[in-house]
């Protein structure tokens, strides 16, 4: 993720590293705040791919 951090992406970045810290809990909890995670850890990793393409253009 670092070689393609740019100033536009990284509110994005940040928000995906701090992912790790939602998944708090004990037993069912825990589990439920890992799904979760995962949910909105594909969510952001899409729209960081989306970018991604979105720079190529621009540099094409």
């Amino acid at each position: 993720m670092i070689a393609g951090l740019t100033p536009q992406k990284l509110a994005l970045a940040v928000e995906l590293a701090s992912l790790p810290d939602s998944m708090r809990g004990y037993g069912h909890i825990k589990e439920d705040n890992v799904k979760a995670a995962k949910v909105k850890w594909e969510k952001l990793l899409a729209q960081w791919r989306k970018g991604e393409d979105a720079d190529k253009r621009e540099v094409a």
